[in-house]
């Protein structure tokens, strides 16, 4: 019910599929690529499986109550030891599960495009924005980089804290309470109903955020790198 993505996109059948198959893609590509800190992927699939859970037709409500219990699981081992890692094959595989969960949704509940979206925004925004500035500063989209924004706050909470392993889960932790706790906290007040296409404000919001978040650290990170330097 966009009329832009309706009219490009889904009136024809090819190009719906090809920019399906794109898109199913790039979000396992996005989860691997954000999955730098403990409990941040778990922590985001967590979130998005129980939300989804919420206003999944009933038959999928079971399998995605059962993926949100095992996130959960795997979060409390993450996080209180450090020494157990989803791994590309389950980085890969939560991005895998959670897009094709969300066409099923999208296509038979009348939630908001924009509100699954918040679902998996860090991991696709920061994956498209590392992208954009590769491409803006010569380089292949898909070279790696230690730019991602949980690598910089990473960089900045290791300055303060002095201890790498905490500086870590810490990283993780904010950025799920930041992208991911806040969605549920505003789906859980009945702030926005899961139809509105108000939370298209909460997406834009959120950019806004990373963009932001990402310019403050990695100027300090410049700034610590230059002193450093000395």
């Amino acid at each position: 019910d966009q009329w832009l993505l309706d009219t490009v996109i889904f009136n024809h059948y090819w190009v719906a599929a090809v920019f399906t198959m794109l898109c199913l893609a790039f979000l396992p590509n996005a989860f691997n690529t954000a999955d730098g800190a403990n409990g941040l992927v778990s922590g985001l699939s967590l979130v998005a499986a129980v939300l989804l859970a919420s206003v999944a037709p009933s038959a999928m409500v079971g399998f995605l109550n059962s993926v949100a219990v095992a996130c959960l699981l795997f979060l409390i081992y993450n996080l209180t030891t450090g020494r157990f890692f989803l791994g590309d094959g389950g980085a890969y595989f939560l991005g895998a599960l959670l897009g094709l969960a969300l066409i099923v949704v999208s296509n038979s509940t009348n939630n908001s495009v924009w509100f699954l979206a918040t679902l998996v925004f860090y991991p696709v925004a920061d994956l498209a924005f590392s992208m954009a500035r590769r491409l803006a500063a010569g380089r292949a989209p898909f070279s790696a980089d230690n730019e991602h924004l949980h690598n910089l706050l990473f960089a900045a909470l290791k300055s303060v804290i002095k201890a790498p392993k905490y500086a870590n889960t810490l990283t993780g932790i904010t950025i799920v309470l930041v992208f991911g706790v806040s969605t549920a906290i505003i789906f859980g007040l009945n702030l926005m109903a899961p139809q509105s296409d108000a939370w298209l404000g909460v997406l834009v919001l959120f950019w806004c955020v990373y963009v932001a978040s990402w310019w403050v650290l990695h100027k300090r990170l410049n700034v610590i790198n230059a002193l450093a330097s000395y």
